[in-house]
C-alpha cells in the first residue's frame, strides 16, 4: 500500500465477515500504512458511503491545515510593510545560492541599501510618508530585482540586495543596469519628496 496522501482517502474493504488473528494483522498493517479505516464484507451501503463522506471531511480538514501553515510560513519570511523578503527569507535564501555558486563557480554580489536622512523624512512629514517613502523605494528594488536573485528588507531603511552572475560580462552589465536604474528612481523619488508646499493664498 502507498504512503498516506491527505488527497485521497483510504478505505480498505476486507472479505473477511469474521476476524482470525491473521485478519487482525492485516488490519493493524493497512491502519499503519495509512488507510483511514476499514470495512468487511458484506457491509451495508449506507454506512461506506457515511464512511467515505469521513475520509473526505478529514482529507479536506488536512488541506486547510497545510494551507494555513504556507499561509503563515509565507508571512513568517516577507516584511509587512513593504512586502518584501525579511532578514529570515534572506538567510534561506542565501544558504541555498551559496552553495549553488560555490558548486557551480557564479560570482555572488552582495548590495546593501541605506535610505540617507530617512528620520528627517520622517520627522518633517510624518510616519506615513516614510512609509511611503519605505514602500515605494521597496518596489523600485523589486522591479529591477531578477526572479532568480533576491531583495529584502533587513529592517528600518536599510535593504539588502542578493545576486548570483555566472560570467563577467554579464555581471558588468547587470550591476551597471541596475545601478542606473536606481540612481534614476532614487533622484525622482527625493524630488517629489523635497518639491516645497504650495503658497497659501
Amino acid at each position: 500500500m502507498q504512503a498516506y496522501s491527505p488527497r485521497l482517502p483510504r478505505l480498505p474493504l476486507s472479505s473477511h465477515s469474521a476476524y482470525k488473528h491473521s485478519d487482525k494483522e492485516q488490519v493493524v498493517e493497512g491502519l499503519a500504512a495509512g488507510a483511514d479505516d476499514y470495512l468487511t464484507k458484506p457491509f451495508h451501503a449506507g454506512e461506506l458511503v457515511a464512511r467515505v463522506a469521513v475520509g473526505r471531511r478529514i482529507a479536506e480538514l488536512h488541506r486547510e491545515i497545510q494551507a494555513k501553515n504556507r499561509s503563515l510560513e509565507e508571512m513568517a519570511l516577507t516584511d509587512a510593510l513593504t512586502g518584501l523578503p525579511n532578514r529570515r527569507a534572506v538567510d534561506v535564501w542565501a544558504s541555498r545560492e551559496l552553495s549553488a555558486a560555490a558548486r557551480h563557480d557564479f560570482s555572488f554580489w552582495v548590495v546593501m541599501a541605506d535610505l540617507d536622512s530617512f528620520k528627517k523624512v520622517n520627522d518633517t512629514y510624518g510616519h506615513d510618508a516614510g512609509d511611503t517613502v519605505l514602500k515605494t523605494f521597496a518596489e523600485i528594488l523589486k522591479t529591477h530585482t531578477r526572479q532568480s536573485d533576491i531583495c529584502a528588507r533587513l529592517g528600518g531603511e536599510e535593504f539588502l540586495v542578493m545576486m548570483t552572475i555566472p560570467t563577467g560580462g554579464a555581471r558588468t552589465l547587470r550591476s551597471s543596469e541596475y545601478e542606473s536604474n536606481l540612481k534614476i528612481r532614487t533622484l525622482l523619488l527625493g524630488a517629489a519628496r523635497s518639491r516645497p508646499p504650495p503658497a497659501s493664498e
